[in-house]
């Protein structure tokens, strides 16, 4: 049995900012950009730590993960875990990754621990995360307004939003532990011809960040 709470997946739970857009990490475009055609839904918890019956249920120790272990890295809803991610868990731990895509993930929690047992790795990170934004418009919003110079002007601030929730599992006792890493905001401008080039910037900017607070909580899991 787990030692923390069965979180309900994040996209279901979320405060959201009034009036905010809420992407998934894992498929960031905008309505009016390109969209990430691999991208099929995301796991749920259960994918990952599964459900067991209560005549299996059980207090387990707490996790603690070795130095230099290895780990199967998973991002939800991603073929692939961003590369961030990858690096910063790298410097703690070996690394390899493994799809979180619901349509191409290994059958669940007892598929994944059994891909991760027999792939030599010790622990699964698996990690969900959402993007929550909301423009506004600035002072420079009538300007915008101009013939082709107006292009030009930022008429609009975006406040963003990064969410993060990271759940480790020992690949071999099933026990596991759920990680909430604290928000992290941004807010820049940006004018019509901008808009987009931004918007990615900002995603970029909030996804590293946050993927360095997550590396070092799943990295204080080691055992000293």
């Amino acid at each position: 049995m787990s030692q923390s709470r069965l979180a309900v997946p994040c996209l279901a739970l979320l405060l959201l900012l009034p009036g905010c857009a809420v992407r998934s990490i894992s498929n960031t475009a905008r309505p009016w950009g390109d969209t990430n055609t691999t991208y099929a839904g995301e796991l749920s918890d259960f994918d990952v730590v599964g459900l067991g019956g209560a005549e299996s249920a059980s207090k387990a120790p707490d996790l603690q993960l070795q130095p230099h272990a290895r780990v199967m890295v998973v991002q939800s809803g991603a073929l692939f875990p961003d590369e961030p991610m990858l690096t910063g868990l790298a410097q703690h731990f070996t690394v390899g990754a493994a799809s979180g895509s619901p349509s191409a993930s290994a059958g669940g929690e007892q598929g994944m621990r059994l891909a991760a047992v027999r792939g030599g790795f010790d622990a699964i990170v698996a990690y969900w995360g959402v993007l929550e934004s909301r423009p506004r418009p600035t002072a420079g919003k009538a300007a915008a307004w101009v013939p082709i110079a107006g292009f030009f002007v930022n008429d609009e601030s975006q406040q963003m939003r990064i969410r993060l929730r990271i759940v480790v599992v020992d690949a071999s006792t099933g026990s596991w532990r759920s990680l909430l890493p604290e928000p992290i905001d941004d807010v820049r401008a940006s004018s019509l011809v901008t808009r987009q080039s931004k918007d990615s910037e900002q995603v970029e900017l909030l996804k590293a960040a946050a993927y360095r607070v997550a590396v070092e909580q799943v990295a204080a899991l080691v055992r000293r």
